[in-house]
């Protein structure tokens, strides 16, 4: 019996209408890599929040194990965070801080920090309802197919038996990032003041991460915390800007891995690949 709970989401937030090619992406990529993701998935425990038109697709590929969450964009817009994120993201200095941000997604999306931001509530609500009785949960991105991991190590025999040592602390996916003034558009002076740090050297994927459930709801809080209280006071990056804090502030509860400067999350699947888990 899988001992893993996979939870994930995708929605249309429209980056096929970016004017940016570095940020554009069709949707019908993501829908391709969601399959692709699924396939390997097919005797995993999985819950994913997706638009209703897109259920069938889901269960063409994958009918058990699997929990369907039906998520609806106009009801991001009632996200806790979703007016603050707003505020910001129009604001020119926050937008002209530096010269990538005024085309990214966070700045020209309405929705995509809304959505991402989103990420570790929903896990830790799996982690809370538990629906196929597991001890760890995490979060895999629908699109993690794209570039960041070929899905081929989610279907390995080897898996679980490597992974589940690697979640009894909040696993984090870490790669280095010691300079510039911003981090994804959160200021680094700000960051550094948030995270206790003289200066900020990582920064935590959000891609692939998770624990227990008791992490999950402590780390799910935590987030909550600070990213209303940064929001407040006119600071944004992504998800990936919070918890790069938490990992910091909590180091101690996390398992904190170090992938390399491309920031890419298969290298860490490859060192688990080639574990002994007798050494």
């Amino acid at each position: 019996m899988s001992n893993i709970t996979f939870v994930t989401a995708l929605a249309d937030i429209k980056r096929s209408e970016l004017e940016s090619g570095m940020f554009n992406r069709s949707f019908q990529r993501y829908l391709d890599n969601l399959q692709t993701l699924l396939s390997h998935l097919k005797n995993k425990n999985v819950v994913i929040h997706i638009e209703d038109q897109y259920k069938d697709l889901v269960t063409s590929i994958k009918n058990d194990n699997i929990i369907i969450k039906s998520l609806k964009t106009a009801n991001l817009c009632k996200s806790e965070y979703h007016d603050k994120i707003q505020k910001i993201r129009l604001n020119n200095d926050w937008r002209n801080q530096v010269g990538w941000l005024s085309e990214s997604t966070q700045a020209n999306l309405e929705l995509y920090n809304t959505l991402i931001f989103n990420k570790i509530h929903w896990l830790e609500e799996a982690s809370i309802y538990n629906p196929f009785n597991t001890d760890y949960f995490v979060w895999i991105d629908a699109g993690i197919a794209n570039a960041q991991c070929h899905p081929g190590y989610f279907s390995k025999p080897w898996l679980e038996e490597k992974l589940c040592p690697e979640l009894e602390k909040f696993l984090f996916l870490c790669f280095p990032y010691e300079s510039g003034p911003e981090i994804h558009g959160f200021k680094r002076d700000a960051m550094n003041r948030y995270s206790n740090q003289d200066n900020v050297k990582r920064v935590a994927r959000a891609t692939f991460f998770g624990g227990k459930r008791k992490e999950c709801e402590f780390f799910s809080e935590k987030f909550r915390e600070i990213a209303h209280k940064s929001l407040d006071e006119g600071y944004m990056g992504t998800e990936e800007s919070i918890y790069t804090i938490l990992s910091y502030l909590y180091e101690d509860s996390c398992n904190i891995q170090k992938i390399p400067g491309h920031g890419l999350v298969y290298d860490f699947f490859e060192r688990l690949q080639n574990k002994d888990n007798n050494s």
